[in-house]
């Protein structure tokens, strides 16, 4: 434990004063509400009777968050006031309430590069290259570059609340299934290590099999394959090799674009930063994001048939989210597009299907001499997965000297504590990039996705450091509106998609 018995005989207060000052806490603020005060209550505080506040953004967490908090201050003498808005005020309107009222939060969460400029731009955040706390510099500089909240490649601004990580979702016994029960082991290490043309002609040679029962010879990691003569259980209900909701602008305006982003920026902050010159470098990856959108979703799975490019396969009625999920859970389609928080609705539809699964590489046509931005990068992406934080938890940069003191002790405890860690695996639900050995998981995708962590094995979330709207609103929603309609692409078509990406990505960061 980081906190022995120094800190504790440092920072414990009387057990006389701790009691009445908790008192005073539960009295005055509420914690346990997950409600936030409306601003008449924000404007007229004139009296702290807690050490730290603390803004918790996440309303789904509000009471256990109340909870740890009241741990740490049993062990410290800490008072901590917590604030979690409701969902229907969970908004960062409401958060800059709370940033300019008498007594602002010490901490507070920021979900994505976007806010973290605005609260830079007005001085709000605090840089940790400042912290005073040797224990929190060491948390600090642990944490990968490549999950840092980071605004020029420099700064760091946040500790990561969780971790979640994105690619296709297979259940390995329709791997089993595909290849034969002897094989499917070293068939699904094989698959997560192929390259990109291995991984198409194995697409090939399962349209052959699903639609004409016609068996064809593949490579994977430089091995022989065929699927078995006759088909199994499950894959004999196959329709297609993808589910992938068409629809859903997060599919192709950012998840698939995030890995050609990969091969030229190492982090999210260098695509913050980034010239026009070197947007100009995505155009080459961005016409081979193309081309593997071109393969996936000519290859989906319906209910009853496979589904083409147009209407139906942009229909939300057609082809959602939901029926996405479902056709891959009914044995339609081999993978599903799908992130580690999908698991909680595959389990609905069917849960045995999806306690089983895990993740496997999203691949894409590049060479390690195609990739520029990290030699890590060049050397394992095509067995990667890409894995990022959805929130962080930050220090105000307006807190006095004995508050920011207080916010970097109770950020190391969240970071290094046993009995943190259990709420925030246990009772949160989160996955902690630097999970503990002794830490149990239950969503098996945040199981495997710690597996590619631990690894070494995982692409940084660039898209996040894109102005903000060009993933979903821009690209996604032309992309739906313009392309996946249509049911043949061309090389122009590619080209065209990569120039409309360049291009508005230049004009939106001018702006």
């Amino acid at each position: 434990m980081l906190f022995g018995d120094d800190f504790l005989k440092k920072n414990l207060k009387s057990l006389i004063g701790a009691s009445i000052a908790s008192a005073i806490c539960l009295t005055c603020f509420s914690g346990c509400s997950n409600k936030s005060k409306d601003n008449s209550e924000i404007n007229t505080a004139t009296k702290k009777d807690y050490d730290i506040f603390i803004y918790n953004a996440d309303p789904t967490i509000g009471t256990s968050f109340r909870n740890m908090c009241d741990e740490y201050t049993k062990r410290t003498g800490v008072i901590i006031r917590t604030v979690t808005p409701t969902e229907e005020k969970n908004t960062l309107e409401n958060l800059e309430s709370y940033i300019n009222s008498e007594h602002p939060p010490d901490i507070f969460t920021v979900n994505n590069l976007s806010e973290l400029n605005k609260w830079k731009d007005e001085s709000v955040v605090w840089d940790f290259s400042n912290a005073t706390e040797d224990t929190f510099k060491e948390v600090v500089n642990k944490i990968p570059e490549s999950l840092r909240l980071s605004s020029n490649t420099s700064d760091s601004f946040g500790i990561p609340y969780s971790t979640e990580g994105y690619g296709f979702i297979v259940d390995p016994k329709m791997i089993s299934s595909l290849f034969g029960g002897e094989k499917h082991r070293t068939a699904q290490n094989d698959l997560k290590n192929c390259s990109y043309e291995e991984f198409k002609s194995m697409i090939a040679a399962l349209n052959a099999y699903i639609n004409n029962n016609v068996l064809m010879t593949f490579r994977l990691n430089n091995k022989d394959y065929s699927f078995s003569q006759t088909k199994g259980e499950l894959s004999q209900k196959l329709t297609g090799v993808f589910s992938i909701a068409g629809g859903e602008t997060k599919n192709s305006g950012r998840y698939l674009p995030n890995i050609a982003l990969s091969t030229v920026f190492r982090s999210a902050a260098f695509a913050n930063i980034a010239n026009e010159i070197k947007i100009e470098q995505c155009a080459e990856p961005f016409l081979k994001f193309a081309e593997t959108l071109d393969l996936i979703t000519t290859n989906v799975s319906g209910n009853y048939y496979s589904i083409s490019r147009g209407s139906e396969f942009v229909s939300n009625s057609k082809n959602s989210n939901t029926q996405a999920m479902k056709n891959f859970v009914n044995g339609k389609s081999v993978f599903l597009l799908g992130s580690s928080q999908d698991y909680k609705n595959l389990a609905t539809f069917n849960s045995l299907i999806a306690n089983r699964c895990i993740f496997m590489p999203i691949k894409m046509d590049f060479d390690p001499d195609d990739i520029t931005s990290s030699e890590d990068i060049a050397k394992n992406m095509y067995r990667s997965i890409p894995i990022y934080v959805p929130k962080y938890y930050c220090i105000n940069a307006k807190s006095n000297d004995k508050e920011k003191k207080a916010a970097q002790d109770f950020l190391t405890w969240i970071q290094t504590s046993d009995l943190a860690q259990k709420y925030i695996i246990s009772e949160f639900g989160f996955t902690p990039y630097n999970i503990k050995e002794t830490s149990v998981i239950d969503n098996p995708l945040s199981r495997s996705m710690i597996e590619y962590l631990k690894e070494g094995n995982t692409l940084p979330d660039v898209a996040a450091g894109i102005p903000d709207g060009w993933c979903e609103k821009v690209i996604g929603k032309n992309l739906i509106e313009q392309y996946l309609t249509k049911i043949v692409w061309s090389q122009n078509d590619y080209k065209k998609i990569s120039d409309y990406m360049v291009y508005k990505w230049k004009e939106m960061m001018n702006q």
